[in-house]
């Protein structure tokens, strides 16, 4: 997957990992806060003599280590065990007591280590320290001997810990933070894989797929801030705008969810106002009008009124917007019957009439699926565009076959993802848009 592909995903899909991530974090941390803390207590013994050679001498450094490791070994073995725990009365066995106790020696220094872990501090050390003090006692020779100093010696008693090693609450979060977000991506593109949300490319090498569009978050459509929000978007419209440079006709069909291909029409037709045209944005989804709501205006008469060929003239259906050059013409009625007006003899003329207004007319069309009104629409214009779901531009395929079949040049395809924002729509995209090459 190319990096802007991925980046793009990454961008559509950021509720689920960021909720994965916090989610990963916050049992992490409510684990970690629940778990008993272990408390580590640590003594350390002296080999004072080597094995058979009494007090001192080169033999007895030597030895050292050996002797060391010999009573590291002791450390953990049964009857040691046992001793020291019927002196604390620990009631515990030897086998639990030695999966919480490590015994080590140096093999370059004559040093033995035992460290004890427990849920108890104070017993920690109690336990590390009866362990020496066995060991010590082990390592005394016989009454009667020729040696009469023990081999080991306490070098450094255990003392109670100040604080637990475990659990590690700061580590364990951060872990599990970076672990969730990880897996969080993992699932994404897996997701995204199973459902080919990952491709980006049409399978028609003629229809290019131009870029892909980021709004910003919408508010109460209908609104003065929504509204501002639109006017926000012209500099991501720029390089669309190119290929509808010489256009006087331009149909946006969405493949999918329609509100996409709403609010690129919308953002297009704002664009291309405030690069200086004259604009004319006409709702043609009159099954599900919408337009009317996003600008504030009312939706009847509309552009079923004058496909209905009542006498009524354009210029009085148009409504201007606080967008200067911004005109807009609602769908109108909607029902079944309006949507066969779509289709009549009377769209010509109007369409030519239209044109006739303005510089370029915009035109939303309803989702290709539909029916053959988009087809219709698309192939009265000199300009189509298809709008589909970031990732999902094969989708496109059957929206871009249905209008080209109709006689329409499309010229290629938008892409964006969307979700639920309030009250509106917002589409988002980690890249830019790029021209179509």
């Amino acid at each position: 997957m190319e990096i802007r592909r991925f980046l793009a995903l990454v961008a559509s899909r950021w509720p689920a990992i960021v909720g994965i991530t916090v989610a990963a974090a916050v049992i992490a941390l409510a684990a970690s806060m629940i778990q008993a803390p272990t408390y580590e207590a640590r003594a350390r013994l002296l080999v004072t003599a080597g094995l058979g050679t009494g007090a001192g001498g080169t033999d007895a450094v030597i030895n050292a280590p050996r002797v060391g490791q010999t009573y590291a070994i002791l450390a953990t073995t049964r009857p040691v065990l046992e001793d020291v725990i019927a002196s604390l009365k620990l009631g515990t066995t030897p086998e639990e007591l030695t999966t919480r106790v490590t015994s080590s020696a140096a093999f370059d220094a004559p040093f033995v280590t035992i460290t004890v872990d427990d849920r108890d501090a104070a017993r920690s050390a109690a336990t590390a320290n009866a362990l020496t003090a066995q060991l010590v006692k082990l390592s005394t020779p016989p009454a009667g001997s020729s040696a009469t100093a023990p081999l080991l010696e306490v070098a450094e008693p255990a003392a109670v810990p100040d604080g637990p090693i475990a659990p590690r609450v700061v580590f364990n979060t951060i872990l599990a933070t970076s672990l969730g977000f990880f897996v969080s991506l993992v699932l994404v593109m897996l997701w995204a894989y199973l459902r080919n949300d990952t491709n980006d490319e049409t399978r028609d090498p003629d229809v290019p797929v131009l870029g892909t569009i980021r709004l910003p978050r919408a508010r109460r459509t209908g609104s003065s801030d929504y509204v501002a929000e639109l006017e926000g978007l012209s500099g991501q419209f720029a390089e669309t705008l190119e290929v509808l440079a010489h256009s006087r006709t331009a149909t946006i069909t969405g493949s999918g969810d329609p509100a996409l291909a709403r609010i690129v029409a919308i953002g297009l037709a704002v664009a291309a106002a405030r690069a200086g045209r004259r604009v004319l944005l006409v709702d043609g989804d009159v099954r599900a009008p919408m337009i009317h709501e996003d600008l504030g205006v009312t939706n009847d008469p509309g552009f079923t009124t004058l496909l209905a060929a009542d006498g009524t003239a354009a210029g009085r259906v148009a409504r201007p917007t606080t967008i200067p050059r911004l005109r807009v013409i609602p769908a109108g009625s909607a029902d079944t019957l309006a949507a066969e007006l779509v289709t009549s003899p009377r769209l010509t003329p109007v369409l030519a009439e239209l044109e006739s207004m303005t510089d370029l007319v915009v035109i939303l069309t309803a989702p290709a699926e539909r029916g053959d009104e988009a087809a219709r629409l698309a192939s009265r214009g000199d300009t189509a565009l298809v709008v589909a779901e970031a990732g999902r531009t094969a989708d496109a395929d059957a929206a871009v076959r249905s209008i080209r079949g109709a006689g329409a040049t499309v010229r290629g395809v938008v892409t964006a993802s969307a979700s639920r924002a309030g009250d509106g729509w917002s589409v988002r995209s980690a890249r830019p848009l790029r021209e179509s090459r």
